[in-house]
C-alpha cells in the first residue's frame, strides 16, 4: 500500500509532463467532445481491485483495466479489501448507478456508487488520468477566487 504523501509526490510530478488522456478514442466521441462514453465492465468476469485513494480504484477485469471515479469518495477504501460489485447485474456501467462495497478493519462499510468509468491501458494511464482531473479542479477553484 503506498502512503499518502508518495500518492501525493507520484501526482504532482505526473501534473508537471503534459498528459495526453482519451477516455475512448473513437469516432462518437469526436462528434460529441462534451458527452461521456457509456463504459461498461463485466460484473460475471474475476475482477482484482486496487484502490488508489479513496475516490479512485483501479480494476483488472480479464485483459481490460479501468478507472472508476467513486462519487465523493468513500471513507477507509484505501485500506479496503473484499471489494466487491453490489448486485448481481452482469454488467458494471457508467451511467447504471453502480455501487461498490469494501470491508475495512473487519467492519462492514456501506456501499459507494460509482460516478465513472475509464479504459485505460495501465495503472500509470489512471495515475495520469487522476493528476489531470486533480490539476483542472485546481484550475477551476482559482477561477472562482
Amino acid at each position: 500500500m503506498i502512503d499518502k504523501n508518495k500518492l501525493i509526490a507520484i501526482l504532482f510530478s505526473l501534473s508537471l509532463v503534459p498528459v495526453a488522456v482519451s477516455e475512448a478514442g473513437d469516432a462518437a466521441n469526436d462528434e460529441a467532445p462534451n458527452k461521456k462514453k457509456n463504459v461498461c465492465i463485466s460484473a460475471r468476469a474475476k475482477s482484482f481491485f486496487s484502490p488508489i485513494t479513496d475516490k479512485y480504484l483501479f480494476v483488472e477485469n480479464g485483459r481490460r483495466k479501468y478507472l472508476l471515479e467513486i462519487r465523493r469518495g468513500c471513507a477507509g477504501l484505501r485500506r479496503g479489501y473484499n471489494i466487491a460489485f453490489k448486485g448481481s447485474s452482469n454488467r458494471v456501467c457508467s451511467y447504471s448507478l453502480a455501487e461498490i462495497e469494501y470491508t475495512d478493519l473487519r467492519i462492514s462499510m456501506p456501499s459507494c456508487r460509482v460516478e465513472s468509468i475509464v479504459r485505460v491501458e495501465n495503472w500509470n494511464e489512471a495515475l495520469g488520468i487522476i493528476a489531470a482531473r486533480e490539476e483542472a479542479k485546481r484550475e477551476s477553484k482559482k477561477k472562482d477566487k
